[in-house]
């Protein structure tokens, strides 16, 4: 998405929003446990065992073997494997073979429980298994590794960074040998995202929720449903949430007259800016200007 650019007396500044993330119930939250790399300079068979939290192992050097659920795998260099809760794994550790091991769980918001599985029931082990070398870059495990210090909003970056990679993995994964419970949540999150970035993009014209439905591709009948189902807002009301909040942010500035704003935002007057402004917060822009 293109920046929002404000040029004056020299000055350029480029603005990157955020979505309105608070308005999601259907949120996934990944949890970061902990890594390592292993290097090998020699053989060892590691007793088959169960797990109980996921495992995502990305090949450096091998290639490397193991047994999933009772089928011998091998994972070239630049390939990864993922393991959920519940599967019977046993490493074949081969000499000059080293991989990383990250482990994680994953959570639903929403129902404030775990999801423990990611593949659908009786997978075959194979699938979970990417073939395509990535070349694997370990720089995002080396920024979780600087997060291991007992510091303020430490777990919370070190969850962003495992959510990142993750996420890569899974990309590479069909939606169709992925479990119904993750990809209604994959799907509802590729949703809002597409949604609320034609939102960002459209803060400084008038949209109508026939525009944003001819902007994402479906009917406006499907956006409404959708919207409802998975924002717990309709399509019209989020518009108007979010050229509340961009309103704000440039009242606040201090520069802008409100007629200046409500033009800039795409209303059709200031009357109206105000009148929607008022019957979201409760008072009109220079009330709430002024309450600063």
């Amino acid at each position: 998405m293109s920046p929002k650019v404000e040029s004056r007396e020299g000055m350029r500044k480029e603005y990157f929003y955020r979505g309105l993330s608070s308005l999601f119930s259907y949120k996934i939250q990944f949890r970061f446990l902990d890594f390592h790399r292993l290097s090998m300079n020699g053989a060892y068979e590691y007793p088959r065992h169960e797990h109980n939290s996921y495992e995502l192992i990305l090949v450096k050097e091998g290639p490397y073997r193991c047994n999933l659920n009772n089928e011998e795998l091998e994972v070239a260099p630049g390939c990864s494997l993922l393991i959920q809760p519940g599967d019977f794994h046993q490493d074949h550790l081969a000499n000059a073979q080293s991989h990383y091991v990250v482990h994680f769980r994953i959570f639903s918001v929403a129902a404030n429980s775990p999801i423990n599985r990611i593949f659908r029931k009786g997978c075959d082990p194979s699938l979970q298994m990417t073939r395509r070398s990535q070349g694997f870059d370990d720089s995002l495990l080396r920024q979780i590794a600087l997060e291991c210090d007992d510091v303020i909003y430490s777990g919370n970056i070190q969850d962003a960074l495992l959510e990142v990679i993750v996420l890569r993995v899974l990309r590479q994964f069909p939606t169709s040998i992925m479990d119904s419970v993750l990809v209604q949540h994959t799907a509802a999150r590729q949703f809002a995202d597409a949604l609320l970035a034609e939102l960002v993009s459209s803060l400084n014209k008038k949209v109508t929720v026939t525009d944003l439905a001819l902007a994402l591709g479906i009917p406006e009948r499907t956006l409404n449903a959708r919207c409802n189902d998975i924002m717990k807002t309709s399509p019209s009301n989020l518009i108007r949430r979010m050229k509340v909040d961009e309103a704000k942010r440039l009242l606040k500035a201090g520069s802008p007259t409100v007629k200046e704003v409500a033009y800039q935002l795409g209303f059709s007057s200031p009357f109206h800016f105000s009148q929607v402004f008022k019957k979201e917060t409760g008072i009109a822009p220079s009330e709430w200007r002024a309450h600063l």
